[in-house]
């Protein structure tokens, strides 16, 4: 059986905004949050896209190290 979970649409809609302005360096993304900060869902979603998108960067930033890493690695002989 399949299980699904229904996802606030004000939720939704403030994690996209949040995760696309964040991920594109976007400068009004504080002014966004500042605006919204009630605690609705729609702020929720705001600083969920905002952690998320973070998150990816970091991620993104971290395996890019190790990728490198590696590349430096290949060719060198170890005695």
């Amino acid at each position: 059986m399949e299980d699904t979970t229904k996802v606030d649409q004000q939720y939704k809609d403030g994690f996209e905004i949040a995760y696309w302005l964040r991920r594109g360096n976007s400068p009004h993304l504080q002014e966004i949050m500042d605006k919204n900060a009630n605690g609705n869902n729609y702020d929720k979603g705001l600083q969920a896209g905002k952690k998320e998108a973070d998150r990816e960067q970091v991620r993104q930033r971290l395996q890019g190290n190790k990728d490198q890493s590696t590349t430096q690695d290949k060719g060198m002989d170890i005695d």
